[in-house]
């Protein structure tokens, strides 16, 4: 039978739905990576539809939608077993613990990282107007400096202490569940990473900070202090205006830095932006099943890219595939190029064409089990528990472990054997 985007389109609504049935059914909670997972790709495949629509896309290639679906089986496979088997671990004098420390943490560290990360955040743009020049194309000219990868020392310092933000946003998700949503901190959070992220020509820092922190907010609330509603009417009103605003920005940023068309449209600008990943689909999966496989450098991320620096792993067979790979769409013009690929394709120029199915299988099974698991049980593990949710929503574009993620836990751990160091806990993991 041949699969077409209306099976796709009516699947996934089936599949979320059960999924988060599942999980809520054997653990009472809607907070999981499961959710996070389901509500990103219903998103993408929403947003598709209206694309599809309004002929801002073409329809993809039947072995693209083939293997779209082939990724959904393996994650609702996945996210369900491990639903099953692992229910949701409450320890209240562990939660207390965390909680305790992660007040401890912002009340000493928090706001010297903002004001580190806000002032080299404005070197760095003083740096990259003084280079490109301030004008109706800075977010372009800028776009294309930071595309061609050349990161000053205080570009480098910067991204780096955003990632350590990240961390402690991470902290504030878990005081906020106790003491309600913060709103103003939020706000300070967004403008102290502007700089920064308009250094970059960038717009994603709008929304990661907002996502890190609720998804730490809302599996701490969902499972230690329940309530019918998770967030009251006040709090939603709250989050809808602010996301409202950060999707207007968002948007303005996008039409800025070119590529949406000659006239602003806020809708077009939202839904185009990770529904390009499926208009690029059947390139990107082309060249992925013609090539000769990639063993782990794209599943694998960071820890594929660091082994192989340090000379434990040789990767330099697979960075030529991937070279090759841009040469073709540089070559052929494609656009392709520029826009992110999914953890789908990732997984077929990995192992294959059953790596969607059998990959996802596992990640997704991971993922559900650190979601679950792991909430409030102490520093280091719960960043786990809320990376796990983001990692999930990030498949439509990206693979994982990124290198955010990666470093926001290496600063969990830094900062769990500080504690240890300090005041005696022992609880690291």
């Amino acid at each position: 039978m041949e699969i077409t985007f209306n099976i796709i389109y009516y699947t996934n609504i089936l599949f979320s739905l059960f999924s988060i049935l599942i999980t809520y059914k054997m653990s009472n909670t809607l907070i999981s990576a499961s959710s996070a997972f389901w509500f990103a790709w219903s998103f993408i495949i929403f947003g598709t539809n209206i694309a599809l629509n309004n002929n801002w896309i073409m329809m993809p290639n039947a072995i693209s939608l083939y293997y779209i679906m082939q990724l959904q089986i393996g994650a609702f496979l996945g996210f369900n077993l491990s639903s099953i088997i692992f229910q949701v671990k409450k320890d209240y004098n562990k939660s207390e613990i965390t909680f305790n420390n992660s007040l401890m943490l912002l009340s000493k560290v928090s706001n010297n990282a903002l004001i580190f990360l806000f002032l080299f955040g404005l070197l760095f743009l003083y740096e990259r107007i003084s280079h490109v020049g301030l004008n109706s194309n800075f977010f372009e000219n800028v776009r294309e400096v930071h595309n061609e990868g050349n990161l000053s020392l205080l570009g480098r310092i910067g991204s780096h202490i955003g990632v350590i933000v990240s961390f402690f946003i991470i902290l504030v998700g878990i005081r906020d569940s106790k003491y309600g949503i913060n709103v103003k901190y939020l706000i300070i959070v967004i403008l102290s990473a502007a700089p920064l992220g308009l250094a970059n020509g960038g717009r994603v820092f709008l929304l990661n900070y907002v996502m890190i922190y609720f998804a730490s907010l809302m599996l701490c609330k969902n499972t230690f202090y329940k309530e019918k509603y998770i967030l009251n009417k006040k709090d939603w009103i709250k989050i809808f205006n602010l996301i409202l605003i950060l999707l207007l920005v968002f948007s303005l940023i996008g039409f800025y830095r070119g590529g949406y068309g000659d006239k602003f449209d806020m809708l077009y600008t939202i839904v185009i932006w990770p529904v390009s990943t499926i208009g690029a689909m059947d390139s990107w999966l082309h060249q992925a099943l013609i090539s000769t496989g990639t063993n782990g450098y794209f599943t694998f991320g960071w820890f594929a890219s660091f082994f192989n620096k340090l000379g434990l792993i040789d990767f330099s067979q697979e960075y030529l595939i991937v070279k090759k790979t841009m040469e073709h769409f540089i070559f052929t013009r494609d656009s392709a190029i520029y826009i992110p690929k999914s953890i789908l394709i990732d997984l077929i120029f990995d192992f294959g064409p059953l790596g969607p199915i059998i990959g996802m299988f596992f990640i997704s099974f991971l993922l559900q089990f650190f979601s679950l698991r792991f909430v409030g049980q102490s520093l280091f593990l719960h960043s786990l528990a809320s990376l796990s949710l983001i990692a999930s929503f990030q498949t439509i574009q990206t693979s994982i472990p990124t290198p955010p993620i990666v470093i926001t836990l290496f600063w969990a751990f830094f900062f769990s054997i500080l504690i240890r160091l300090k005041y005696g806990d022992r609880r690291i993991i």
